[in-house]
């Protein structure tokens, strides 16, 4: 080999490691910048992933949350309401009525010219009364109650008229004066137990004994020049027997307002006494005894203010009474009642 080729290989190799030789400072800043963008990069995608982690446990602990909720309504929907807790104590009550009596317009009334006079129209007008209780109230939510409740009631009517007549100058229909009277009193004893059904509505079952007192009076005179005779039928009734009620409350505002109604039946073994009244010159026309069945219902509102003494309550509603046709009020007019009441009571 010469001289030349010797300086040729020289250079050669010197080209070669100088390719391999250590970079250059712009080539080491390139480097650094392409290093920092993937650790930025990756900085990135783990704060992603941990917000991610984060959202998930929120989110699992959210859904854990309305499991357990949802289990313990599923829980509550099949265990039984809890019972009321209601004060122990005496209470009583007092009130108004304003009730219009239903009276039976087809029955039969002696005093026409045939023995018949229909009372003109099946209702009277609305008249006052008074219903009044006591009772106690045990802390099994049992609770003994005496009511009594008494209206009366008299209407008037007139029949036919003297005006009326034939060609021949002959009255077709002799005019009848009638007038009907009503006593009407009502003696309850109950024992009745509340129920819880649900957080806000209750139910009261009681059962207990009814004694009724009526007096059903009814007078015709004929009004001709001078009057005619008059004709009085006084039937006076007493019964007593066992009666049923169910009464729902519901408390739709979770507080002391509260929404109630009722609905039962009576039913009484009684007597009439049939006939006219003795002093008046006519006879009785004898008993009669028999069964008689009494169905009532209402509905009504009241709110009850509590004080460290006493609470009061204050309740308002309609009630309505009907006395089932039997053989036993063949001869009365009454048949029943409906109307308005009010009341305040106190519990001690």
């Amino acid at each position: 080999m010469n001289k030349q080729s010797i300086t040729l290989l020289a250079v050669l190799v010197l080209v070669n490691f100088s390719a391999f030789a250590a970079p250059t400072n712009e080539q080491l800043y390139q480097m650094l910048l392409e290093v920092k963008a993937k650790q930025d990069k990756l900085e990135k995608e783990a704060t992603l992933a941990k917000k991610r982690e984060s959202d998930l446990q929120l989110e699992l602990a959210r859904t854990q949350d309305e499991l357990v909720l949802a289990k313990q309504q599923l829980n509550q929907s099949f265990d039984e309401p809890e019972e009321l807790a209601i004060k122990e104590g005496f209470f009583m009550s007092a009130g108004g009525l304003y009730v219009r009596p239903l009276i039976d317009s087809e029955s039969s009334l002696p005093g026409g010219g045939d023995g018949t006079s229909p009372m003109a129209g099946n209702e009277m007008d609305y008249e006052p009364g008074f219903q009044v209780s006591l009772g106690y109230q045990a802390t099994d939510n049992w609770d003994y109650r005496l009511k009594f409740k008494h209206f009366s009631a008299k209407e008037k009517a007139t029949l036919g008229s003297d005006s009326l007549s034939s060609g021949l100058g002959v009255d077709l229909l002799t005019p009848l004066s009638q007038e009907y009277q009503l006593n009407y009193d009502v003696l309850d004893f109950e024992i009745g137990k509340q129920f819880a059904l649900s957080d806000s509505v209750s139910l009261r079952l009681s059962g207990g004994l009814r004694y009724a007192a009526l007096e059903d009076n009814y007078k015709s005179t004929t009004t001709t020049t001078p009057p005619g005779p008059e004709s009085i039928t006084e039937n006076d009734f007493w019964g007593i027997g066992p009666r049923l009620t169910a009464s729902p409350t519901w408390k739709p505002f979770h507080n002391n307002f509260r929404v109630f109604g009722n609905i039962g039946a009576a039913f009484l073994m009684g007597q009439y006494e049939l006939g006219g009244d003795e002093n008046d010159g006519v006879p009785l026309a004898g008993n009669k005894e028999g069964f008689l069945t009494i169905v009532e219902a209402g509905a009504g509102i009241g709110y009850t203010f509590n004080t460290q003494l006493i609470d009061l309550d204050i309740s308002a509603g309609y009630q309505f009474e009907h006395w089932l046709d039997s053989d036993l009020t063949d001869e009365l007019l009454y048949r029943g009642f409906h109307g308005s009441y009010g009341t305040i009571g106190v519990k001690f």
